[in-house]
């Protein structure tokens, strides 16, 4: 009881600049979400561009990264052009094929050390530096040669 009192005079005597600072931060976290989203649809559609010039080495093409990598076909597609190395791959069209397939990927790029975990949220942007990185890697070695 003594407690609720004490909590309702504080309300009444609230400082006006806790409004106002609420509202700045509520402004920040609206643009801040805002230039998020911005900033994933440029790394998504730069990302897709770089994986389109890769992929064109193949004859495929990716439309919506989430959607067309998903399967793994692509992705083992990439991964054979970004390195050059041929990677085993299931021919079937079930889930299980699409699983077994993301799994081949993933567990090369293990073996290549490239690691997408801690990434703190930033999935996306984490993906892009690890496979620039492995294709930078690879035009690097092709170079030498």
């Amino acid at each position: 009881m003594v407690g609720e009192r004490y909590r309702s005079q504080q309300q009444k005597t609230a400082d006006p600049s806790d409004a106002f600072e609420k509202e700045v931060l509520d402004h920040y976290e609206l643009n801040r979400e805002k230039y998020n989203d911005e900033r994933d649809t440029v790394q998504k559609k730069t990302f897709t561009k770089w994986v389109n010039k890769h992929l064109s080495k193949t004859g495929l093409k990716v439309d919506d990264l989430f959607v067309d990598l998903r399967d793994g076909y692509a992705l083992i597609a990439l991964l054979e052009a970004l390195t050059g190395e041929r990677i085993q791959k299931e021919n079937g069209y079930t889930r299980f094929h699409r699983i077994q397939n993301v799994q081949y990927c993933l567990d090369f790029l293990k073996k290549k050390n490239v690691s997408f975990w801690g990434g703190g949220g930033r999935g996306l942007e984490l993906e892009i530096r690890n496979l620039w990185a492995l294709g930078d890697e690879k035009a690097a070695e092709n170079s030498i040669d």
